[in-house]
């Protein structure tokens, strides 16, 4: 910088010597600044010109583009008033099969920004962007339900029908910019619900928001959100209860196995519904002949409510039927408030909808009536006060109910007119039930290794002769059973190169006598091998599923259970209690019908694992570090 001062100054003072060689006169100071401010003056004046005409221009552009906006607008509905009055005109001589296909911009079709893409009635990927052929099938004030059908380019036969809601939402004038700003919101959210693909979630094809900017239409005021979703081609639960009544037994504990596993995917999925009920469940007829059931999401909560509405009560005649939690000023939905909600269905699908009106609460219906043991205990877990012990959706599903062909409600003759199952026939060879599964498709070659819950052994399958790794634990109390089924669903959901490959489980009742190795003592300290080191083991192996040896490392299912505890068997003052007088014989009967803890009878859970031969391996499982030397 100060050599470019000095080249300056050294030029400055040439170019005076120069003029005073040459006697020519040099313009003073002032003089050169009075020059330099006028020039800089005429600069910014070209510049502010140059600016106001550029503006001048980007306004006529924009007043232009407006103006041809409206009219080709103008043109357009004049252009479908026109075809619209022609093909009216022209319906009563035409015939039905010289009608022309719709297209996009025909009258009454809904096109949507983004290609759609879904299953046809052949499940082949079929793609669209509009729908037309609108029959309504429900109306209120704020949505109406269509039955609608794409336009497809080819094959007008693979079409299937799409159920369309079209949502109406006021904007009101002071909250316009809470309001928008919660619409970006709700896009997002219904961006990510579009995603969920699950076999018992219906499918959320697409959605398009709209509100119209004509000054001339009568819902200038009005966003149209358009929701599509597949067609439930044997209506809803709902209308299905209102004309049978009540579900059997045997379908009531297969359609709530599909509605847990899909409620699980949907809270996995980072989802909470906070409205589920009859009308939320519908059926499906499958091309086999059977009938599933389809959970359908919560797309009208995620959209704003610009009245600030509450949880209604129109499902309930009575508060208590209403979760604990949800009582509370300014409570909101959770995952637990989905199950207790999930439980209330169940109810309605063994006992009518109108259990809600004929019962103040589960714990009067339970009360009331002379429900089944396994069933009381599934009611007790769903409809716990307190959310942070109430169960989730995928600790439900190991629940004896859904395992056992339970009765919804004990019959007041079963002591007198029933007598007790005879005890099976025993193999004097294999000292087992003829019936076992594991005696019938196994050769036991040897134990592996021994745990205080079970014991590990190598076996051979008589069908395909490979050796396989049974874990064997007997369990005495349903709780513990539950327990175990549980670490036994994450199992199955595990496929790693890395990961010990699980194949299949099953359940066997042991009426005779019972390995005392193989017993789990949930009552007390677990008996174990002691070898000096703490690990119950006889040939070198290590417990396969339990972590008794590994007291610090503790798994949880999710935050209620590390903030509330985990859900047990125990009664306190928050939960159910349901007391009835009940004869020996009821109690007998019970024992053998149900695994509740009373149970007399032993039950054995067998799990088919890979055999690792001459490796030792050390394999995750949940809940678990597994050191299985083979």
């Amino acid at each position: 910088m100060i050599y470019e001062l000095a080249v300056s100054i050294q030029d400055v003072l040439e170019d005076a010597a120069l003029a005073q060689a040459g006697d020519k006169a040099l313009p003073s100071l002032e003089e050169e600044r009075m020059k330099h401010e006028a020039a800089a003056i005429q600069q910014a004046e070209l510049q502010r010109q140059e600016e106001l005409r550029r503006q001048e221009a980007a306004t006529a552009e924009e007043e232009r583009a407006l103006q041809q906006h409206l009219e080709d607008k103008i043109r357009e509905r004049e252009r479908s008033k026109a075809r619209f009055s022609r093909r009216k005109s022209r319906t009563a001589a035409m015939d039905s099969s010289a009608i022309a296909e719709p297209t996009e911009d025909s009258p009454g079709v809904i096109s949507f920004d983004q290609p759609l893409v879904m299953n046809d009635n052949e499940e082949r990927p079929l793609m669209f962007r509009a729908v037309f052929a609108k029959t309504l099938l429900q109306s209120t004030h704020d949505k109406e339900t269509f039955t609608v059908k794409p336009i497809v380019p080819e094959n007008k036969t693979r079409a299937p029908l799409l159920v369309l809601k079209e949502i109406f939402l006021d904007e009101r004038g002071p909250e316009t910019p809470t309001f928008r700003q919660r619409m970006r919101t709700s896009e997002d959210k219904l961006e990510a619900l579009k995603k969920l693909r699950h076999p018992n979630l219906v499918d959320f094809i697409g959605f398009k928001i709209h509100r119209p900017l004509d000054p001339y239409d009568s819902y200038e005021n009005t966003w149209r959100i358009y929701v599509l979703f597949e067609y439930a081609n044997k209506g809803s639960l709902s209308e299905l209860l209102d004309i049978v009544g009540s579900v059997a037994v045997e379908t009531i504990r297969t359609w709530m196995i599909q509605l847990l596993e899909a409620l699980d995917y949907y809270h996995r999925s980072g989802f909470v519904h906070g409205n589920i009920h009859c009308g939320r469940v519908l059926l499906f007829r499958q091309p086999t002949g059977s009938t599933i059931v389809k959970l359908q999401g919560s797309i009208e909560e995620a959209l704003p409510d610009p009245s600030g509405g509450k949880r209604s009560l129109t499902t309930s005649k009575s508060p208590f039927w209403l979760p604990p939690e949800l009582t509370q000023e300014g409570a909101h939905p959770t995952t637990k408030t989905d199950v207790w909600d999930l439980g209330i269905v169940f109810l309605q699908m063994g006992f009518g909808k109108d259990i809600l009106q004929r019962y103040t609460s589960a714990n009067a219906l339970m009360e009331a009536l002379e429900l089944s043991a396994p069933l009381q205990d599934v009611l007790r877990e769903i409809f716990r006060p307190d959310p942070k012990k109430r169960p989730t959706a995928f600790q439900l599903q190991p629940s004896e109910f859904f395992r056992v062909d339970a009765p919804l409600v004990v019959p007041s003759s079963a002591s007198n007119s029933m007598s007790l199952p005879r005890r099976p026939r025993l193999d004097s060879q294999a000292i087992m039930p003829m019936f076992s599964r594991y005696g019938q498709d196994f050769d036991e070659a040897g134990r592996l290794g021994k745990g205080g819950f079970g014991q590990v052994v190598k076996a051979r399958n008589k069908l395909d002769g490979r050796f396989y790794a049974i874990k064997k634990i007997s369990h005495n109390s349903a709780a513990a059973l539950k327990d175990t089924l549980s670490e036994i669903m994450l199992l199955s959901r595990l496929n790693h190169p890395y990961v010990v490959r699980y194949y299949t489980a099953w359940l066997e009742e042991d009426f005779g006598s019972v390995d005392e190795e193989a017993v789990s003592s949930t009552e007390g300290e677990p008996t174990s091998t002691q070898n000096g080191n703490g690990y119950g083991y006889s040939t070198g192996g290590l417990d396969f599923i339990s972590s008794t040896d590994y007291p610090k490392v503790e798994f949880g299912f999710d935050s209620d259970e590390r903030n509330g505890g985990g859900f047990s068997d125990e009664s306190d003052s928050e939960e159910l209690n349901c007391s009835s007088s009940i004869t020996d014989g009821d109690q007998e009967l019970r024992r053998w019908r149900s695994g509740s803890q009373s149970r007399s009878v032993t039950t054995t859970l067998y799990i088919q694992m890979e055999y690792c031969e001459k490796h030792v391996s050390i394999n995750l499982l949940p809940h678990n570090f597994i050191y299985n030397r083979v």
